[in-house]
Parts: structure tokens; sequence; C-alpha cells
């Protein structure tokens, strides 16, 4: 069998050789079925991009509030020792202890956080194996030479493995070369003996997955108890309604992302499956994909959680609300704050509770992210809720409250330019961050000292009409709400000496429709992630040139002869802080702050 299964697997290897080693899928959805009860709702497989990557935290955060009920971390494979390696670079078990501390000492704490309240997320898997991987063929050696008993490297292991992190509660198996029936059932009933459940990750061959199914369950009733059909690569041809593992519902899965389906081919897709079969769940691939959607773009992980529910008819109830904006607990807050929260996935329409007790009386229901309660009081604190509603349910949310501020404002920091900066760019647009109780800002601007008054706004950033080589300015930023105004101190800067050459300065309405219709994501930048810059087609042309200027003047970063209208600058020789990126298009200059963390 072992020979035989092995052919099988070749011939796919030839139909997809552009598969990576290291597989991370999503999964999405799981099923009930007679005395097998496996997750329902929503599900992750993910690798790096959950916990090593700089969007780390991020990606955690997004999970535990994206509807995702169970979180797969892919891939580990089995060395020739015996020890446990995950995605081929991170250690984690040897010679029966847990080593992974020495190279992701965060990784164990984030397992925890992934289902540390408040999060939908209810059960953790790891992943074993993955195309091209030998894991099942020395898996199937140490059978054959020690078996699985207690005392053996496999059990001593896996069950340090268990015990350093029991968060997690169940095995991926996606063998995909090795395909040696007595052994994996033998491994599935060791895993299920030290507390693991198993699921599995097919793409080809019933047969093979029914009858380890079948025999492992008859040893450990309800051990495997999922069934994750790939419909991508080699399983793209795969119906998942001709798929029937030992009597557990298949779900199948796509593949997402920038390589991938859409959103609304997802739904499109899984409709018509469910329209034949009635299917309880689907899944994603893949997590890394996902990870390379911009952080200010609309597609995101939820976007996929939601298609697949609605396509497949899953009546999944809502998202509690998350993100609140004022933050819980904040003080100093504006009295004409509105308030928002974040997108949440299946929700329909939101409840609101807003008022000075607690609990908050209803307000109604509203279908967007936002909510305008009028002037506030000064000096209150306020209480708020939002409840998420679909056609089958409501979330109940978390009780937020504020507290209005009950001085006068500080003072405005972090000024662009730097104070006394010089050889500053004819261009150059000034900015500040505001204290977070001001309602707007008095500006002063001039040659003398102090500046003149120039006019009371609520942005944080202004333009001046044209400036002039060589010349010092200063100016002043004076930080207003209704119980006073505190001027800061005065700044200044000086321009560059005149080249001899003339830029053609874009007037303050053309400056601010260009800077509307320009897109710079991420920002802020995490250290080492790539700056794109998106500009309108009808904008574009090969002649513009992009630059990136410290707070100082100096030039870092000057690139030209672009191809396409979305650029990518990789931040890589760039150390953290506050930068001006220059983007000229013909005679037109238009400059963006960018902050790098």
């Amino acid at each position: 069998m072992r020979t035989l299964m092995k052919l099988k697997a070749s011939n796919w290897k030839a139909k997809a050789t552009n598969r990576n080693l290291i597989l991370m899928p999503l999964i999405v959805g799981l099923l009930l079925s007679g005395s097998i009860i496996a997750q329902t709702g929503v599900g992750i497989f993910g690798g790096g991009a959950i916990y090593k990557t700089n969007s780390r935290e991020a990606n955690i955060a997004k999970l535990k509030t994206s509807g995702v009920n169970f979180v797969v971390v892919w891939t580990v494979h089995v060395q020739a020792t015996g020890d446990l390696n995950l995605n081929v670079e991170f250690p984690i078990v040897s010679n029966g202890e847990y080593i992974g501390d020495a190279t992701y000492p965060n990784f164990r704490s984030d397992m925890t956080a992934l289902k540390t309240q408040p999060t939908s997320i209810n059960r953790l898997e790891i992943g074993l194996s993955g195309w091209g991987s030998q894991t099942f063929d020395r898996i199937q050696d140490y059978y054959e030479t020690e078996g699985f008993g207690s005392g053996t490297t496999m059990y001593e292991n896996w069950k340090v493995l268990k015990d350093s992190i029991p968060e997690f509660d169940a095995v991926n198996f996606d063998d995909e070369d090795t395909y040696d029936e007595p052994s994996m059932t033998a491994f599935a009933v060791m895993l299920a003996d030290l507390g693991y459940k198993v699921t599995l990750c097919p793409y080809l061959d019933q047969n093979f997955w029914s009858t380890v199914t079948t025999n492992v369950n008859a040893q450990r009733p309800g051990a495997v108890d999922g069934v994750y059909l790939q419909n991508y690569a080699g399983g793209a041809e795969n119906n998942p309604c001709d798929w029937n593992i030992a009597g557990i519902p298949t779900v199948t899965g796509l593949r997402a992302g920038t390589q991938g389906d859409t959103p609304a081919e997802f739904k499109s897709k899984f409709s018509g499956w469910n329209s034949q079969c009635n299917l309880l769940g689907g899944w994603i691939w893949n997590v890394d994909q996902l990870d390379k959607f911009p952080i200010n773009t609309t597609t995101d992980m939820a976007d996929y959680v939601h298609a697949i529910n609605t396509g497949l008819s899953l009546n999944a109830p809502p998202v509690q609300a998350f993100g609140p904006n004022p933050a819980d607990g904040a003080t100093d807050v504006s009295i004409s704050a509105d308030l928002s929260w974040s997108k949440v996935v299946s929700a329909d329409s939101f409840d609101v509770y807003f008022g000075t007790s607690n609990p908050p009386a209803f307000i109604g229901n509203h279908t967007g992210l936002t909510y305008d309660p009028g002037e506030l009081t000064l000096n209150t604190t306020f209480y708020w809720a939002v409840d998420s509603k679909n056609a089958v349910s409501t979330t109940t949310g978390d009780v937020w409250s504020f507290t209005t501020y009950d001085a006068a404002p500080g003072l405005a920091t972090n000024p662009v330019p730097a104070d006394i900066a010089t050889e500053v760019i004819l261009s150059q647009t000034l900015s500040w961050i505001g204290d977070k109780a001001a309602e707007s800002h008095d500006v002063y601007f001039g040659t003398a000292n102090p500046p003149e008054f120039v006019g009371n706004q609520t942005k944080t950033s202004y333009v001046p009409d044209s400036l002039v080589a060589n010349t010092t300015y200063y100016w002043q930023i004076g930080e207003v709400n209704t119980l006073g105004t505190t001027k800061g101190s005065v700044w200044s800067f000086t321009t560059l000496f005149d080249t001899g050459t003339s830029v053609n300065q874009p007037s303050l309405d053309e400056t601010e429709s260009l800077l509307n219709k320009i897109n710079l994501y991420p920002n802020p930048v995490t250290q080492g992630q790539d700056i794109n810059v998106y500009i309108p087609s009808n904008l574009f042309n090969q002649s513009t040139s992009i630059s990136i200027v410290d707070i100082l003047g100096q030039v870092l970063v000057q690139n030209s002869n672009y191809s396409q209208p979305t650029i990518s600058i990789s931040s890589n020789n760039l150390n953290k802080g506050l930068y001006l990126m220059q983007i000229n298009i013909d005679n037109d200059q238009i400059v963006k702050r960018l902050l790098i963390k």
C-alpha cells in the first residue's frame, strides 16, 4: 500500500510543483455528525503570520475579533532524530524537552492569548507535515522500530508539547507522500491517549483516509473529528459533495488572498456546492496571503469568513462589537467626540446604548459604525455599548466608558519640520500632534518672530501659500477648547538655497485634491515592511519620482522610472521615526507624512 500511495502522490506532485513545502491553510467551519462532534463555525490555519512576523500581534488581534472559532498553527515536521520543528525554521521539541523559547519566546504566550477572553476562538490545533515533507515516512520508521508506547521518542516528544502548550486541542494530518495506514492509525491513537483530537486535510484517495478514520475511531471513539478537503492546486478538481470519510461531513477549502479567490468568488462557489449537498462549513487557504493585504484596505479575513457563512447559509451569530473609539477608560476626551467601533463580521446593524449611567440607555439601531452623541458636558464620565445584530441573533457588547476633559488643553508636540530644521523643501507641509483635549488649533506663521495669526482649524496640518528659498520662518500652534487656549513655543525652520530650478507649486485646493487621491499604506509602517504608494491612473505617468526625506531635510530614498501606479518601497534601510514622502508628478509635488515604527 505504501508504494501504491507514493505513486499517486508523485503523480500529483507533477501537476502542482509550485506548491510550497510549508503550508498554511485557513480553515473555516466544521461539523456535527452522529456521535462525533467537531468544531462548528469559523477557524483559521496560520504559521509565521501569527508567531514571527512584524504584524504578529495585529494578526492575533484580528483572529480574536474576526469570528473564527478555532485556529490551527501550521505546520510541524518530524525530524530524523524525532525532534519537532515548526516550518523547518523553528525547533520546538528535542529529546523530550520543549526548546521553543530559544527561538520565539513569545510563542507559548501567543497561543494562550488566542484563547484568552475576549475571543471567539475555542479550539487550537497544530498542523503536521505538508507536501514534500518526510514527516510521515519518519513516523512510519519510528512505528516499525520503537512503536508509540510510553517512553518512546514520539510519545515523549508529543507529550512534552501537550504539557508545554496545553492550549493545543488537536493535530491536523496533511500526509501527501507516505500514506501508510498502520503507522498513521497507531500514531493517531497515541495522540488521542495524550489528549489530542485528530483532523485530516486530504486532497486525494478517499479510501485511504476512510480506512484510517474508521480504524482510529474504532479504538478511540471520536478521536478523528474533522475532514478538511483541499479544493485548490492538486485538489482543484475535487467536488466536496462526492467525498465521505467514514461518515464525517466534509468541509472544503479554497485559496484566498492575492493569489486566490475574492470573498465574492468564495461566496459564489460555496453557494453552488451547498445547493448540491448542504455543506456544513468551509476553509480558506491561506493566512499568509491575507497577511499581505494592506491594513487600510477593506478586504480582510472577516470578509472571507462572512462569505462562507452566507454562501453556506450557516446562520452564524454576529461577532461582539470591538475597537471602541474613544478607547475604553479614556480620559480628557473632546466634548465634540463621535463614537465609533470596528467592522464586525456577520453583523447587519447595531443597537447603540449611551448615557451617564451604567448600564447606559438604549439610543437606537444603526447600520453604520459611528454614533454622534452631540456636544458632551465637561468633566463627565459617559458609558456606552454596542450590540451586534443579524437575522439570527443579537450579540451583547461590553459596556465601555470615557471621561471628557476638565481643563484647557496641553501643548502641541512633534512639529514637522523639526524646530530649527534647515534646508527644508519649498513645498513643505507643516504638521504637529495635537493635544487630545483640543477641539481646534490656532495657527501662527510668518517670517517675523513672533509669527502672525493665520487662522483657527481642526486639522493638525497647515500648507503655507508659498515658501521662499533660503528664508527662516517662524510658526506656533495654540491648542483650543472651551476652557481656554494653550499656546506652544515658537518653532522655526529655514528653507533650502535656491538651486536655479523652479518648482511648480500647486495651489492649496490642488494640493488638497491630490492628497485625497493618492494613497500611502500601511502608514504607520512597521520597520522592514514595504511602503506602498497608490497613484490613480489618471495622475500617474512614467516621470513620477518619489523621495523619502527625514525631518532634517536629508534625502534618504530617491527613486524614479516607475512602470505602474502601485509602487512598493522597502523600509529596511530606514530607522524608526517620522519622515516626509515627496511624490513628484510632472511639475507637481505632493508631500505626505510617513511614520516607521
